[in-house]
């Protein structure tokens, strides 16, 4: 099987084309984003703030199970919400 290989600027160039943007910050600061989270995943948001946090904290601010926490921070990093940082530490894009 053949992989293939995206750079950046192909990736930001397939997302300005279709009408989105690869900054996190447009889609953070967007209302029509947010309100169409799911709960758990605006739970998980909203515990999560512009400085850097450590997962069990992330764990105990949400008080959700780890692995729903883990889910939610992933599908958040996924949609240019979240950015996962050196150390298990997530902030807000």
């Amino acid at each position: 099987m053949k992989k293939t290989q995206f750079s950046e600027e192909s990736f930001a160039s397939g997302l300005t084309a279709s009408g989105l943007t690869a900054s996190g910050d447009d889609l953070a600061s967007d209302p029509w984003v947010l309100r169409d989270l799911s709960p758990v995943l605006s739970q998980v948001l909203n515990t999560l703030s512009v400085e850097p946090m450590v997962f069990d904290h992330i764990v105990q601010g949400a008080q959700m199970d780890t692995a729903a926490v883990l889910s939610a921070l992933m599908q958040l990093e996924l949609s240019g919400l979240v950015v996962q940082l050196p150390g298990m530490q997530y902030q807000r894009a």
